[in-house]
């Protein structure tokens, strides 16, 4: 039988998943089983109403355990905290982590997993080193919680690296060029040149640009800069107010809490933004470039300038110093290189060798 809005998928265990998918919002709310069940009609048809969201029911976390230590870490402000997509992310890679494991699954085992198994797990996830880095982070705030909340007395994360990954990919970072050509046809003044300088000279994301405004601006020892808690991560991001970014303030009509404003007058919701940004983009002849790629543009800037993976952490909003790493590590092997090559050319013009 055919059940309106119900999806079905089998977990990597085996075990059916039932969910009912709002065909408005696309939500997905978890239902008891089996199947046809007087417990499973219960849930559907209050999801169906719109009721609070029924929870499946499970059995209480044993204390000691890691489904313990991961649910005390969903009742945190920091977690709380987190965008919803960015919720819903880590609750499953949580999840799929802790239903996981041969015989009793890691869940129901001792939250004080040593870092050396911890390790072992990270390190046979290499083929996918995005997935293995994911699970590392989230384990590591689920650890770095309970030990501020001290329900625990060590973090094994902190002994366990990042995997490399197998290659740099993502959103294309502009280059100055792809910069030039958008403000040829967007100039000062227009709402698509605002938009641009904000994601350019502050590096915040959609979620944060579009609420950004003057409510945000401070000063310290004469220096103007804007202080924001960003949406996804709940960190704060202290980010100075560089003058070409008041310049195109100054010369464009914003808004009153915000300086990004639709045709009505009101802030723009990050979907909203990023779709006028996409028509901009396009304008300019930039079909493959993005907001984010202007973020990781000022990233890479800030390094190249000097700027320390602690002080990149502070203006990109970032609680992890690995991230950061990225961007001062890559300079610093340009340096070297620069630095060699000038030591090369050099010594060959002594020896005589360039004649």
């Amino acid at each position: 039988m055919r059940i309106a809005n119900l999806d079905r998928f089998k977990d990597r265990h085996g075990r059916v998943r039932l969910y009912y998918r709002d065909p408005t919002t696309r939500r997905r709310i978890p239902l008891r089983g089996p199947e046809g069940s007087p417990d499973f009609w219960d849930d559907y048809h209050a999801a169906a109403r719109g009721d609070a969201l029924p929870k499946v029911r499970t059995q209480r976390a044993v204390t000691g355990s890691l489904n313990w230590l991961v649910s005390l870490y969903y009742q945190s402000a920091k977690f709380k905290q987190l965008e919803e997509r960015t919720q819903k992310v880590r609750r499953g890679i949580l999840t799929r982590f802790c239903e996981s494991g041969e015989g009793t699954p890691y869940g129901e085992r001792s939250a004080a997993i040593p870092a050396k198994a911890l390790r072992r797990i990270v390190e046979g996830m290499s083929d996918r080193p995005e997935a293995a880095n994911g699970l590392l982070k989230a384990m590591r705030q689920v650890y770095d919680h309970g030990m501020k909340a001290e329900e625990i007395s060590h973090n094994p994360t902190l002994d366990v690296e990042y995997l490399a990954p197998k290659k740099r990919g993502g959103h294309t970072p502009w280059t100055l060029a792809d910069v030039e050509a958008y403000e040829a046809k967007h100039p000062i003044g227009t709402k698509a040149r605002l938009a641009l300088a904000i994601l350019l000279y502050t590096g915040l994301r959609r979620s944060d640009a579009v609420v950004l405004g003057k409510q945000h601006r401070r000063d310290f020892d004469g220096v103007p800069f804007h202080s924001i808690r960003q949406k996804k991560t709940g960190t704060y991001a202290e980010i100075p107010i560089l003058p070409e970014l008041d310049a195109t303030l100054d010369a464009t009509k914003t808004g009153d809490l915000a300086y990004l404003c639709n045709e009505w007058g009101r802030p723009y919701t990050a979907e909203g933004f990023g779709n006028n940004f996409r028509r901009w983009c396009d304008a300019a002849g930039h079909k493959g470039l993005s907001a984010h790629g202007l973020r990781k543009s000022l990233a890479e800037i800030l390094a190249e300038r000097g700027v320390s993976a602690h002080g990149l952490m502070a203006i990109m909003g970032w609680d992890d110093l690995s991230t950061a790493e990225i961007y001062t590590k890559r300079y610093d092997r340009k340096k070297a290189a620069a630095d060699a090559a000038r030591k090369m050319v050099s010594q060959t013009s002594q020896s005589g060798l360039g004649k």
